[in-house]
């Protein structure tokens, strides 16, 4: 038996191919899943929380602005990066903890350990969508030397969160970033894969405004740096980039590699041709 996904085209207003999509796709959902065991791979001395703005289609006439909240922990050798609203939604799926973060789809996917191993970025991201095409969470994994970022630094001053912040910027990857970091707190790595300024960075905004990130809360906790045994699949960062281009470029290569779907309008029950499918690919690097 076939599964039939409908499209509810008159919600969305609009009749275009990408708004085929948006039924099937959920916009790249990425669901909570069951945590596997993990290890410890350091212990943190500051937790910082950020507000993330980034670009996503609006599956109309552009982008729309969404918003995540990261967790950025500081440990005593290395750094990690991940989604913190999809980690409580995992761990109310894992252990039924009380959740008070109202669900979306469009957390970000990606978990960043910066110099770990030392020297080096691991970079894993969750493929959108497995979880209900595949029945488990695929991850794919890959690791990189920790790129070398060449700051100007800046006279301009400000104050974030009660921390005295000077600015730098730089160019990283086909952007053009702007950067409020704090002496105050002396860490060399920063939210994402910034690093190399002296200070932790509070506020990083590219210059076309598609992406920023804003420190909301700053807390000294000790808890362990943990990283979960997804078994990812392992490529390099080119490969990555391959794939994840596609999966914009081609939705339907991915969502439909399953020929036990097919996807139907749900004026006419009549199936919905792919070819021309896409959704706009605005992705944090752009080199």
């Amino acid at each position: 038996m076939r599964l039939m996904i409908f499209i509810l085209m008159a919600y969305w207003g609009i009749h275009s191919a990408n708004a085929q999509l948006v039924g099937i796709t959920q916009k790249f959902q990425n669901l909570p899943s069951p945590l596997p065991k993990s290890i410890t791979l350091d212990t943190t001395k500051l937790v910082v929380l950020f507000q993330y703005s980034y670009p996503t289609d609006n599956f109309q006439d552009g982008f729309q602005k969404v918003k995540d909240i990261l967790c950025f922990q500081v440990g005593k050798k290395m750094c990690k990066t991940f989604s913190h609203n999809l980690y409580l939604w995992d761990r109310n799926l894992t252990y039924q903890e009380e959740n008070p973060v109202r669900f979306r789809m469009d957390y970000i996917n990606y978990t960043i350990f910066s110099n770990y191993p030392t020297g080096y970025t691991t970079e894993e991201n969750r493929i959108p969508n497995s979880r209900l095409l595949q029945g488990a969470i695929q991850v794919v994994s890959y690791t990189e030397p920790m790129p070398t970022l060449q700051w100007e630094l800046l006279e301009s001053k400000d104050s974030i969160l009660g921390y005295y912040c000077q600015t730098a910027k730089c160019s990283f990857r086909g952007r053009e970033w702007m950067v409020w970091y704090t002496p105050q707190i002396p860490s060399t790595l920063s939210v994402w894969k910034f690093s190399g300024l002296p200070g932790l960075i509070l506020k990083a905004e590219d210059s076309t405004g598609d992406y920023c990130f804003s420190a909301i809360e700053i807390s000294s906790k000790s808890v362990p740096i943990e990283m979960y045994q997804w078994k990812p699949i392992k490529k390099t960062r080119s490969q990555w980039r391959k794939i994840e281009a596609n999966m914009y470029e081609h939705p339907a290569d991915y969502f439909l590699s399953n020929k036990d779907i097919s996807v139907l309008r749900q004026k006419d029950q009549e199936e919905i041709p792919t070819e021309e499918w896409s959704v706009r690919y605005n992705p944090i690097e752009k080199e």
